[in-house]
């Protein structure tokens, strides 16, 4: 009969709680976040700023521009020995006449690599690369020298000097920065129009004929665009060739641009939110047990004939190793097999010993449930006796079979509505199905849409997290039927009740409970806290379970080391516990006396013989695989993308 004590909380099952979800999906997004916006660096052991980055441009009659770039190097860790200068080719006709110099020394057009060279390359990027003796203290500074050919923006209204400045991907602060653009000539300023982003930065008209911005401490990765119109005819061009399309670009960018911002921003949060909220509600109604009222807060028997083995499987959802070796376990209280430790001689009998257990097959028939019968098979192989040892490498092939039949077993009594193992790949995969078809198909969608707005790459962003989350919820859509979460709770009360037994119950008066609640405290991952307070009780020792050294029973009440007539208790002995022998049958305490005065010797060994069976079933071969000193040839060190960048300047 059931004992019943303190009518308290119904059934709970560990699964993740919308909470728990919503907290978990919004790190992953600032996770997701930071990895889009964080530059990727070359080398994070290197750093410098800029001690000044100035520029000095000068529109021409004919509408080329003359650009004059100092910068200056000041390293703050590291070394380096190379410059870089780039920009987009994508609104200028060309780039001639490039010169890099470093004060009164005019560097050498030689693609060598050797100090006081540079070369320079045009194409889609023009592109700068110089270099210098390694400086790793101190300050150098260069100047850069080009000429730019269809930069300007020719319209009849006023033409515009129109450009980025200090790129966007540029590592460094910049300590002090000027802008000078001289004008083909002199200019009214009711005629000038000057416009600079971020507007934080300063811009004005010095003179007639020049414009300056300033900056100061400036942060790297950001930019600095500035926009100067002028009095059409001031300069002899016609519009650049590239300028019709872009002016079209930018129509489109101004028209569409606002609305795919807004509809992608709005569209990604209701995607996000909405996606998590059905995450939500489908566990709530799919996953989530039924409420089953109250149950005892814990309860002194098994509340049911389920084995050791089901029982920990119906509470976390899962077969977990310590289900099957509670059915061994459970299986040798039974009377199925024995086990004894024994100790294998190193060299001499001294050096390199170690322990091994020693399984042993007494009666098949006492496996009943396809489980059971599986379970012994796999561990004998059609033998009598197997060491644990000769199951290392080779056990686990056979779990995931004997996980199975548990499964089956614990849906064909009705306690869940379907195979709960089956279930979660069900969701799982269905997350994962739906991970890649809808971010690949958004990730479409937002390369479409990038041109208009960068808020387009939120759209697949929270897809992904929509289905990250399913994936996460997956583990707990399996479902108790109503029976199976009352079962739930009634098998949680009891194990509440074997975490505190020592409290709730008198061991030395019920310490025949040792042996038959040992698999249940295995299933439930208590079992080192409930062997260690039974072997402090002289709770009798389980006829199963041989230790090592041999307990001798050398007469009532005495079980230690034996000479004479003392006889060592053979593991044929092993059966069904018959709890109450009395003084005939060792204790735990006692075998514990036997094994050089130590309380805790047949505890401990008990635990290890667990531990040992725990590690060793679920051991596999080790795979081979080959390493090396070195690395590729070419392609970087990397994976995918091949390398490459934007426009920027820099040093290595």
């Amino acid at each position: 009969m059931l004992s019943l004590q303190k009518r308290v909380h119904g059934s709970r099952r560990q699964t993740p709680g919308p909470v728990a979800l919503v907290v978990v999906c919004l790190a992953l997004i600032a996770l997701l976040t930071a990895g889009l916006v964080t530059p990727a660096t070359a080398d994070d052991s290197k750093s410098f700023h800029w001690g000044r980055y100035d520029y000095d441009v000068q529109i021409l009659p004919n509408s080329d521009m003359l650009f004059t770039v100092v910068m200056s190097l000041v390293p703050d860790s590291g070394s380096f020995h190379q410059g870089y200068y780039e920009f987009s080719m994508a609104r200028v006709m060309d780039v001639r006449d490039v010169q890099v110099w470093e004060g009164d020394r005019q560097y050498s057009l030689v693609s060598a690599g050797n100090p006081y060279t540079y070369e320079y390359s045009v194409g889609s990027m023009f592109t700068v690369n110089w270099w210098f003796p390694y400086t790793s203290t101190g300050e150098r500074t260069f100047t850069l020298k080009y000429r730019v050919v269809g930069g300007l923006r020719i319209y009849p209204a006023g033409d515009q000097f129109y450009w980025d400045f200090y790129a966007g991907d540029r590592p460094g602060t910049i300590n002090s920065g000027t802008i000078t653009v001289h004008l083909p000539a002199a200019v009214p300023a009711d005629q000038l129009r000057l416009a600079a982003d971020p507007g934080t930065v300063a811009i004005q008209q010095m003179d007639p004929s020049t414009v300056q911005a300033t900056v100061t401490d400036y942060p790297a990765q950001t930019k600095v665009t500035l926009r100067v119109q002028f009095p059409h005819g001031l300069v002899s061009a016609e519009p650049p060739a590239w300028q019709a399309a872009d002016d079209a670009k930018q129509e489109r960018l101004q028209r569409w641009g606002p609305i795919v911002g807004l509809g992608s921003l709005g569209g990604s949060l209701l995607l996000l939110f909405g996606g998590l909220a059905g995450v939500i509600a489908l566990w709530y109604v799919r996953g989530r047990d039924k409420p089953v009222g109250v149950v005892a807060e814990y309860i002194t028997e098994p509340p049911s004939d389920l084995p050791p083995g089901l029982a920990g499987t119906l509470v976390d959802e899962k077969v977990d190793v310590r289900d099957i070796l509670a059915t061994i376990v459970d299986l040798a209280r039974r009377g199925a097999l024995s086990m004894e430790e024994v100790e294998d001689k190193g060299l001499l009998g001294i050096f390199g010993g170690s322990k091994d257990f020693i399984y042993r097959l007494q009666d098949p028939s006492v496996a009943k449930l396809p489980f059971e019968k599986l379970l012994l098979a796999s561990l004998f192989e059609g033998q009598s006796e197997r060491r644990l040892s000769q199951l290392r490498n080779k056990f686990y092939s056979a779990i995931p079979k004997i996980s199975a039949a548990m499964y089956d077993e614990i849906t064909k009594r009705g306690f869940f509505y379907a195979n709960p193992e089956k279930t979660r790949k069900t969701w799982l995969g269905l997350s994962i199905a739906g991970l890649v078809v809808s971010v690949c198909g958004l990730m479409g969608l937002a390369s479409l849409l990038s041109e208009y707005s960068g808020y387009a790459i939120c759209l697949p962003l929270s897809a992904g997290v929509v289905f990250v989350a399913l994936a996460i919820v997956s583990g707990g859509m399996a479902r108790r039927t109503e029976a199976g979460a009352l079962e739930n709770a009634k098998w949680r009360a009891f194990k509440r009740y074997l975490e505190s037994i020592d409290r709730y119950t008198n061991l030395q008066e019920k310490a025949d409970l040792f042996e038959r609640y040992l698999p249940y405290a295995i299933a439930f991952n208590l079992q080192r806290d409930f062997i260690n307070k039974f072997s402090r009780v002289q709770a009798p020792a389980p006829m199963w379970y041989q230790p090592y050294p041999p307990v001798i029973l050398g007469g009532p009440g005495y079980y230690g080391p034996g000479t004479g007539q003392a006889t060592v208790r053979p593991a044929s002995l092993a059966g069904p516990s018959q709890a109450g022998a009395g003084a005939s049958m060792p204790s735990l305490q006692g075998m514990s006396n036997s094994l050089a005065g130590s309380l805790q010797g047949m505890s401990d060994g008990l635990i290890s013989m667990l531990n040992s069976a725990s590690h060793t079933l679920t051991s596999r071969p080790s795979s081979s695989g080959s390493s090396g000193s070195g690395g590729w040839s070419g392609g970087g060190g990397g994976f995918s993308g091949g390398g490459g960048g934007g426009g920027g300047s820099g040093f290595r």
